[in-house]
């Protein structure tokens, strides 16, 4: 995946982050930030997130 670079990975990253900065509980943005860190090899918060995603959309 040639076009799966650093800077589009930070790009996703920050769009993640707005997205949560406008409502914490949103799961989709938990869960997109997530794989955005798995991609990064970033495990323990991406599996934070994915977590979190997973307990918002259990209520």
């Amino acid at each position: 995946m040639e076009w799966l670079t650093k800077e589009v990975l930070d790009k996703a990253r920050e769009c993640c982050e707005v997205a949560l900065k406008f409502d914490d509980n949103d799961s989709r943005a938990h869960a997109a930030i997530g794989f955005v860190l798995f991609l990064r090899r970033q495990d323990v918060e991406s599996e934070n997130h994915f977590q979190r995603a997973m307990r918002i959309k259990a209520r």
